[in-house]
């Protein structure tokens, strides 16, 4: 195999020159086929990058709000869930109704609230009600909250890491290809 003769000075020149033909004949006879290509069909070659997304579809989803709100979000629930237990018990003793009152249906009851699905019951207590009101209204502020960064993150441009050749062979990206003797030349 032989291997490719450096030149010097600019890649255009060397390309077009007529000079020493038999070096590097595959590279100097693409070029000038696609120049002839180009001046005919009236085309512009271009070489087009576009950044790897780093992304995973998890993080995309959990990224909006921050580890802190998260928890916060987490710890609201579970307060909203103990008053919820707490109103149903209470509403449970001083009506002497059968009202479902176990941590399962109120954990079921809650989820339906925070994904705004609506509950399956209604609290006859003002106590109650008033702990389903903050849970509803808990949940519509968490959810346009998280709507509108989720939608703004992903209409953000990506971050381009890489900028130049240097970052390219830098990065962790894999390459693939032919394995041809000419394609052997490109890459030494």
């Amino acid at each position: 195999m032989k291997l490719p003769v450096p030149f010097e000075g600019e890649l255009i020149d060397y390309l077009n020159s007529e000079s020493h033909r038999e070096v590097n004949t595959f590279n100097r006879f693409h070029y000038n086929l696609m120049s002839y290509c180009q001046k005919y069909y009236n085309f512009r070659a271009a070489f087009i990058f576009r950044n790897p997304k780093s992304k995973n579809s998890m993080e995309t989803f959990i990224r909006p709000l921050s580890v802190t709100v998260w928890i916060l979000i987490i710890c609201s629930a579970a307060l909203l869930l103990f008053f919820f237990k707490l109103s149903y018990w209470y509403e449970r003793k001083s009506t002497k109704r059968r009202i479902e009152t176990s941590w399962s249906y109120l954990v079921v009851c809650l989820t339906g609230a925070l994904c705004q699905q609506g509950m399956i019951s209604t609290p006859h207590l003002f106590s109650g009600r008033i702990v389903m009101l903050f849970m509803f209204l808990f949940s519509l502020l968490i959810y346009q909250f998280y709507s509108a960064s989720l939608v703004s993150h992903l209409l953000m441009k990506p971050s381009t890491r890489i900028r130049t050749v240097k970052d390219i062979l830098h990065s962790n990206m894999k390459v693939g290809c032919e394995d041809i003797l000419y394609n052997r030349d490109y890459f030494l």
